[in-house]
């Protein structure tokens, strides 16, 4: 019941169809290791990202499809990991291209090249004060943004898939 309930106002609050919503609420839960009660603040959460951003439906599942599993491995909450796909949106960076940006970026973060490894060591920072597995996206943006990393840089060390997202959120 707690989960239907949290689906028909996600559903009513987005204009999604009952099914699609259904199926929004499911893949959030099982990506976050969360259980059935957390439905409502699913919705909750979706849609206000989805009236608040250029996000809808559509580009909010593309984009949690790509980086909600591993976010929720990470600990990484709901919140945080709607509110980076909801900027990314507004910046044009959109649905699956946003989330796979993000997800690559992660990725690169917890097995860092030696070329990373060294820019970040040119900006002062060390891989432990931008894991993701300690430390949230907000943190680890604030860092690099407090470093004074060029574009330039966040390229060289996302490269060209997570380059540009991590740019636009820095």
């Amino acid at each position: 019941i707690q989960a239907t309930n949290g689906t028909m106002a996600l559903a009513a609050a987005t204009q999604t169809n009952l099914g699609q919503a259904a199926e929004a609420v499911v893949q959030t839960l099982n990506q976050f290791g969360m259980s059935a009660e957390n439905s409502g603040t699913i919705a909750d959460i979706f849609s206000k990202a989805i009236s608040g951003s250029a996000l809808n439906m559509d580009r909010l599942q593309e984009g949690m499809s790509y980086i909600g599993p591993l976010a929720g491995q990470l600990g990484r909450s709901l919140t945080e990991t709607t509110a980076a796909l909801m900027e990314l949106n507004n910046a044009g960076i959109i649905g699956e291209r946003a989330g796979t940006g993000l997800r690559e970026a992660f990725a690169m973060l917890l097995s860092p090249t030696a070329g990373m490894i060294k820019t970040f060591q040119a900006l002062g920072i060390s891989m432990e004060d931008v894991s993701p597995a300690s430390h949230s996206l907000e943190e680890i943006i604030s860092k690099l943004a407090d470093s004074g990393a060029t574009t330039a840089q966040i390229m060289e060390i996302f490269g060209m898939r997570a380059g540009p997202t991590m740019a636009m959120l820095v």
